[in-house]
């Protein structure tokens, strides 16, 4: 009887157990050299920090764009990249003006000079297949 009642709920709920495909395009790359590190944040206890990621990608830079698919359960979710131009493992931060000084971009483009990027401006809902582009800034 548990069992129908939760399948009746998924049914009638709208939501899949089944994992969505989440696409992302990271464009903007000016110099193909270094490594392409994507992160994607599932809450926001932890955004923009290596150890609260809820999956990670490294790739070699071997082009301007670079598409890396991802199945996902449905929810919500944040995607933080950069190009480790220099190849030392981090995203590297100047100090005048204050940011980072590899290029970087986080899901919805949002990439405001005054300060890193809040989990509330980055975050989206995936509930079907979704594409999406984030164009990196220096």
């Amino acid at each position: 009887m548990k069992q129908i009642l939760i399948s009746g709920f998924v049914l009638f709920s709208g939501y899949s157990m089944a994992d969505t495909t989440l696409t992302v395009r990271v464009n903007g790359i000016k110099s193909v050299q270094g490594s392409l590190y994507i992160a994607i944040y599932n809450q926001e206890n932890g955004w923009l920090k290596d150890e609260g990621s809820y999956k990670q990608t490294v790739i070699p830079v071997t082009d301007v764009a670079h598409t890396v698919k991802y199945e996902l359960p449905n929810g919500q979710y944040a995607v933080q990249t950069f190009q480790d131009v220099n190849s030392n493992g981090k995203l590297d931060m100047r100090w005048l003006p204050p940011g980072p000084s590899e290029p970087w971009g986080v899901s919805n483009n949002r990439t405001d000079r005054l300060g890193p990027p809040r989990y509330s401006d980055a975050v989206f809902t995936l509930s079907q297949a979704t594409d999406l582009e984030i164009t990196l800034v220096e």
